[in-house]
């Protein structure tokens, strides 16, 4: 018996040290600040202190808390911890501002450490709620990328508010135009390939989360019912641009897109070529069937041009074609036809490499 409790004892002494500071175990560090609930910004933070290698026990996340709460801590390590990132997120919130919490946990049946720089939530099965989201971005400063475009059950309205709160984090995401229409949020090029015929078409109330999708070079918002178009201020590096069969009638916001090289405006009643003008870049040009227009005088200055299509232009005079045609007899310019894509606008080689983008999400640079 006495055997027994001396090697009792002996094994309590020898493993004390190892339960009091080994690995897994509670570092603390803390404060509060309950109404804070953005990331603390780099410059806010300051070196974490020798005591963030200290790991400490917490019987349960309510102990560890109060004791945070109690001790304002500055810096805290709660190690391998079976929290949540809500529970995780409460714990840092009763931190004062720019104070360090380290930790290591399981969620979505993923690991999750503050230390993370990049997160792809397409592995978690389950729905993900805004609030989650919301305290990864808080509890993870470091992080850079957050992938959660397979979620589709997130709204504009509660992953819009994270994005302009990290704009040093990039989120990626399903921007919902319509229940039938998303546009993942780094995509290049986006088309919502709509036909005539469709039901359903989209209105420019549809399109207000659609800046989110910043790297934006191909839209095609063809046949929709779209009646301004100033969110299109907001995409200066536009490429190609279809906005044909639309309900608009002021086309000044295409002002700015000089990047312009691929423009189909035709069946809109548009009245002046004039916010074109600046789009030296401006390759092919269809503004058929618009029959406001009376001059082709603002495309003059368009160097680049190689086609111009004017079909069922009523109001443009034949002088003015004519004129434009002396003007400019390296571009191909045709008023012949009974539809707005005849005489083979999308016969060319470029249509087929623009179509091909649009299907992949993918923009590739014209030859």
């Amino acid at each position: 018996m006495m055997r027994r409790l001396g090697i009792l004892l002996f094994l309590f002494l020898f493993l004390l040290p190892s339960l009091s500071l080994g690995e897994g175990k509670l570092v603390i560090s803390g404060g509060t600040e309950n109404t804070e609930s953005l990331r603390e910004r780099p410059e806010e933070r300051g070196e974490c202190i020798e005591s963030c290698d200290i790991v400490r026990h917490f019987q349960t996340y309510q102990e560890a808390l109060r004791v945070v709460e109690k001790e304002q801590m500055t810096h805290l390590n709660l190690g391998n911890v079976p929290y949540s990132v809500e529970i995780l997120g409460r714990i840092k919130r009763a931190m004062p501002q720019g104070a360090h919490l380290h930790f290591s946990a399981v969620w979505g049946g993923h690991a999750v450490t503050d230390q993370d720089t990049e997160l792809d939530l397409g592995y978690v099965s389950q729905n993900i709620r805004a609030q989650e989201i919301a305290d990864l971005l808080f509890l993870l400063p470091d992080l850079k990328n957050l992938d959660l475009h397979t979620h589709t059950e997130l709204a504009n309205e509660d992953i819009a508010p994270l994005v302009d709160a990290y704009p040093e984090t990039e989120l990626i995401w399903m921007i919902h135009l319509s229940r039938k229409h998303l546009v993942k949020s780094d995509a290049t090029a986006y088309s919502t390939l709509r036909t005539p015929d469709e039901d359903s078409p989209l209105t420019a109330k549809n399109l207000t989360y659609l800046r989110y999708a910043k790297n934006l070079k191909a839209l095609d918002l063809g046949h929709n019912r779209i009646e301004d178009i100033s969110f299109l201020k907001d995409f200066p590096g536009l490429r190609i641009l279809i906005l044909a069969d639309n309900r608009f009638t002021d086309i000044a916001p295409l002002e700015g897109l000089t990047e312009l090289e691929y423009l189909e405006l035709f069946m809109n009643d548009i009245t002046t070529l004039e916010p074109l003008s600046g789009m030296a870049k401006l390759r092919d040009l269809n503004i058929s069937a618009c029959d406001g227009i009376t001059s082709l005088a603002p495309l003059d200055g368009i160097p680049a041009l190689e086609r111009l299509w004017c079909i069922l232009n009523r109001s443009l005079p034949a002088s003015e074609i004519q004129r434009f045609r002396q003007k400019h007899p390296s571009c191909r310019l045709n008023e012949l036809g009974g539809h707005a894509t005849d005489a083979g606008w999308r016969e060319h080689p470029r249509f087929a490499q623009y179509r091909e983008m649009f299907l992949s999400g993918e923009w590739t640079p014209f030859e």
